[in-house]
């Protein structure tokens, strides 16, 4: 049986509700070096527990997303902030698609605030939320069920984006790649995205800093492809990925 030092095992323990810690950050909260921080997350990289990415440490990149209420529950706050911007770029009478994933979940729950819209959707849990709201016409798309997911995929879904025509797409991403723009888990999360981008006016991308520390497989779209792009925070090297014509928008109001 491996033993952990007490700094290895808090570092897992960080690790299971937050996506990224920070070496120096690390180094401040046991008051050691940032070297003997270096070698404690190596030892864990070593036996596959963690993946080192530059400056920190994240959980491994796995083959398939984590279950839809572990990734409501990360980052929540941040991702419930997002929502509410994505709320205000959005108006009242329009038509809406909402993708996949927890923060166009939540998106979903401040847009039921609004009034006169149809929206389409393959999130279940952004039709619950939708549910309540008498304000709005809402269409849920067929497809295979993935419980842990709560959403519908497959070519019944993508069939049902192909048969519309919105003003706004907002999606999520599994992860944010420099050269690949977003990718997905799977290619069924992948199918849905393309639908929905290839079918609205307008797509919007809800996406926190975390997105670019993660590694999924699935080449999505490229950052040609949004339209808006609703984050907390973009790193000098980030923003220089995102196309000029990309309206990026904070949820401080700190908008470029």
């Amino acid at each position: 049986m491996t033993l952990f030092n007490h700094r290895q095992e808090r570092i897992l323990a960080q690790l299971q509700t937050t996506d990224l810690l920070q070496v120096d950050a690390l180094a401040d909260q046991f008051q050691v070096s940032q070297q003997t921080v270096r070698k404690d997350i190596n030892q864990l990289s070593e036996q596959g527990l963690v993946r080192r990415v530059h400056g920190g440490v994240s959980l491994p990149a796995p083959l398939h997303n984590a279950s839809f209420e572990s990734r409501q529950a990360t980052n929540a706050p941040l991702k419930q902030q997002i929502a509410r911007k994505v709320a205000e770029v959005i108006p009242d009478g329009a038509c809406v698609f909402l993708g996949i994933g927890t923060t166009v979940s939540y998106a979903a729950r401040a847009l039921s605030e609004h009034q006169d819209m149809r929206i389409l959707t393959n999130n279940l849990r952004a039709a619950e939320h939708l549910s309540e709201s008498p304000h709005h016409e809402v269409f849920v798309s067929g497809g295979r069920l993935r419980p842990a997911d709560q959403d519908v995929v497959g070519e019944l879904t993508t069939r049902f984006f192909d048969g519309f025509y919105a003003d706004y797409g907002v999606i999520g991403v599994g992860a944010l790649h420099r050269t690949f723009g977003l990718m997905e888990y799977n290619p069924f999360e992948a199918d849905v995205s393309k639908a929905i981008a290839r079918n609205c006016r307008q797509l919007v991308l809800v996406a926190d800093d975390s997105k670019w520390q993660r590694n999924a497989t699935v080449k999505t779209l490229p950052m040609t492809s949004v339209d808006v792009l609703v984050t907390n925070r973009l790193s000098p090297a980030q923003r220089g990925t995102i196309p000029a014509e990309c309206r990026v928008f904070y949820p401080d109001g700190n908008d470029a």
